[in-house]
């Protein structure tokens, strides 16, 4: 009996210490956290942005400035996985601009260099601690940037000192975040298309995406075709399962946790009026938690698909507008 409870005891010891490694690393960040990057300019519309302790480690920025050199104030956005330089060229229809600078998400290196097809099962173990130090380096990669583009921090006559964080999509958090830590050297923030709730997204989506690989409709039909039925059920079930890991997994990332921090800082939210990935349910937690002043602007149209250049002009000119009206995105 004393066996017993000698093993029951070490049972209950061990589980309390996986459950309190779990809480510690859902945890939101601290500044401390974030590692520390540097830009270099490579060419006149083109920067490396990289890690100082893991120079290997980089992504590009790209810069589209005013036509006439005048000193304007700076947007820095991040996009999804998808979007990079056409952030920045989308603005170029507009005949009077402030620099625009469009950070490739750092976390497509990893992916590039790291397929997932090609992952041991330790890799997959150990993804929860790689993604979370992906994101950090990603936090790391923005402030470097937003830093050298802050005018009141160097004497460069291209930028003033306001400059505005932006993020859409994937890449919506990561300015939050940076903003949280530094309010007072952000002029203003937007978040494009961003979502909150990760288990309902990511369940939805592989719920869609499942769905759609094995051409199965939404129905169950049960009765008239148990096959297709119990198909359905499975992509479901699978999908609420990873949609549970996944969305714990990244609870860090909910940018509710990091608006209470951002005081005196104008918040601009765009979303979709039809947008599959981001229904209200998965916006409502930011919108609440954000602090005035806050803006908010749906837009027409499902999720940003970048690779439509119309769509994203359309995009450039709510936030060019928005930002006018704030007294930025402007050169002096």
């Amino acid at each position: 009996m004393r066996t017993i409870y000698i093993v029951l005891l070490i049972g209950a010891v061990s589980l309390g210490a996986v459950l309190w490694k779990i809480s510690l690393f859902q945890q939101p960040f601290n500044e401390s956290e974030i590692p520390e990057w540097q830009v270099q300019e490579i060419d006149a519309g083109t920067w490396k942005v990289f890690a100082l302790d893991e120079p290997h480690r980089q992504t590009t920025a790209w810069i589209e400035g005013n036509p006439d050199n005048a000193q304007c104030d700076t947007i820095v956005i991040m996009g999804g996985l998808e979007e990079g330089r056409n952030l920045a060229v989308g603005a170029e229809h507009i005949p009077e601009r402030a620099n625009i600078v469009a950070l490739r998400h750092p976390i497509n290196q990893f992916f590039e260099t790291h397929p997932w097809k090609q992952w041991t099962w330790w890799e997959w173990l150990s993804l929860p601690m790689v993604l979370k130090n992906e994101m950090a380096h990603t936090v790391g990669a923005l402030r470097a940037t937003a830093d050298y583009v802050n005018g009141g921090q160097r004497n460069d006559s291209r930028f003033t000192d306001k400059v505005i964080l932006a993020g859409g999509s994937f890449g919506s958090p990561f300015p939050v975040i940076l903003a949280s830590f530094q309010p007072e050297q952000t002029a203003a923030l937007m978040v494009i298309y961003g979502f909150t709730n990760y288990q309902f997204v990511i369940t939805s989506e592989l719920t869609r995406q499942g769905l759609i690989h094995f051409n199965l409709e939404p129905t169950y039909q049960l009765f008239s075709n148990p096959l297709h039925g119990m198909k359905v059920i499975g992509v479901k079930v699978l999908a609420r399962i990873l949609g549970f890991l996944l969305g714990n997994m990244f609870k860090y990332g909910y940018m509710e946790l990091y608006f209470p921090q951002i005081a005196q800082t104008p918040i601009y939210f765009i979303n979709g009026k039809e947008d599959h990935l981001v229904p209200k349910k998965a916006y409502q937690p930011m919108w609440e938690s954000a602090p005035e002043p806050k803006y908010q602007v749906w837009a027409k149209g499902d999720h940003i698909r970048p690779g439509e250049p119309e769509e994203v002009r359309r995009l450039v000119n709510h936030m060019r507008d928005w930002g006018r009206s704030q007294n930025l995105w402007m050169c002096r």
